[in-house]
């Protein structure tokens, strides 16, 4: 039994140091998706809010917009605002995955009803999410690896929450 303790306390450690390690500081997990480019000075990196707030979208431009579901649609500002419309659920392979480094807030509006796995994988600086209350169902992978995750507002109505959802959320600290 000393044996076994020792071996699974060996093998928790090697798997921590693995997900602490990551591909090195700064460097996203890979989730084979290319980033397009897009310039430095296009993101607005200056967002004035507090903790548990996104940012106004009233005078921040369009980066890219699309379908990211049967139903649902999406718009990406140049403030690092994601925000979701529409109906159902969101597709995983939705379009706006290719900016996964550069979303920093995500407004999920009321109609959407499940957030799919690996969504929001490897989102690296996102902070902040607004889940409504039509929300019922958080697949597996949703959240892993962002890790500058803060804030979460998951509603009561959200009754699955599947494994490894906020695998690899160090800086959660609200949910």
């Amino acid at each position: 039994t000393m044996k076994k303790a020792i071996s699974l306390l060996l093998v928790l450690v090697m798997c921590l140091s693995l997900c602490a390690c990551g591909k090195g500081d700064g460097e996203a997990v890979s989730n084979d998706v290319k980033a397009p480019a897009v310039s430095p000075g296009s993101i607005d990196t200056n967002n004035e809010t507090k903790d548990g707030e996104i940012p106004s979208v009233d005078s921040a431009a369009i980066l890219k917009e699309g379908a990211c579901g049967s139903a649902a649609t999406f718009k990406l500002y140049d403030n690092g605002v994601l925000v979701i419309s529409g109906y159902g659920s969101i597709d995983r392979d939705s379009p706006f995955k290719a900016y996964n480094e550069y979303i920093k807030y995500v407004r999920i509006e009321e109609g959407i009803t499940e957030i799919a796995n690996g969504l929001f994988l490897s989102c690296v600086s996102l902070v902040h999410i607004e889940i409504p209350i039509n929300v019922t169902s958080i697949k597996s992978d949703a959240f892993k690896y962002c890790k500058s995750l803060t804030n979460i507002n998951i509603p009561q109505g959200v009754s699955k929450i599947a494994e490894r959802t906020f695998y690899g959320c160090s800086s959660l600290k609200e949910m």
